[in-house]
C-alpha cells in the first residue's frame, strides 16, 4: 500500500497537474521535476482525472430514429413504477409487451421494437 500523502504533497500535485494543464506542449517530466513530485504519480492523476471527467460526462447516440416519443416513455416508466408500487413488479416481457401494444395504437401501427432496442432502453 502506498503512503499517505500530507497536505504539501497533495498540494505540489495538484500545481503540478494545474502546470501541465496550462502547458499542454510541455511534457509530464518538465511539471513533475519543477513542482518535485514523483512522474509515475502524476501521470496516474491525470489519466484517474481523465476517466471521472468521462465517467460524469454522459453522451446520448443517435436520437434521430427514435421509438418511443417523450410521452410513450414516461407512460412505459410510470407503468413500471406503478406495478413495483403495487407488489407485483414488471417483469421484461411485461414491459416489452406494452411497449409492444404502444406502437400497435399508434396510427398508422408500427411494428414492435427488436429485443436489442429493448434491452439497451431498459439499461438506460
Amino acid at each position: 500500500m502506498p503512503p499517505k500523502l500530507n497536505c504539501d504533497d497533495e498540494k505540489r500535485i495538484q500545481d503540478a497537474l494545474e502546470f501541465a494543464h496550462m502547458n499542454p506542449t510541455e511534457k509530464g517530466v518538465v511539471a513533475s521535476r519543477i513542482f518535485g513530485v514523483n512522474y509515475a504519480t502524476l501521470q496516474s492523476r491525470k489519466r484517474r482525472q481523465s476517466q471521472v471527467s468521462k465517467a460524469t460526462t454522459t453522451t446520448t447516440r443517435g436520437g434521430q430514429n427514435k421509438i418511443l416519443s417523450d410521452v410513450q416513455n414516461e407512460s412505459i416508466r410510470q407503468y413500471i413504477r406503478r406495478s413495483y408500487e403495487a407488489g407485483y413488479g414488471a417483469t421484461k416481457a411485461m414491459v416489452f409487451k406494452a411497449i409492444a401494444k404502444l406502437k400497435k395504437a399508434e396510427t398508422p401501427p408500427k411494428p414492435a421494437p427488436s429485443k436489442a432496442w429493448f434491452l439497451t432502453w431498459i439499461r438506460n
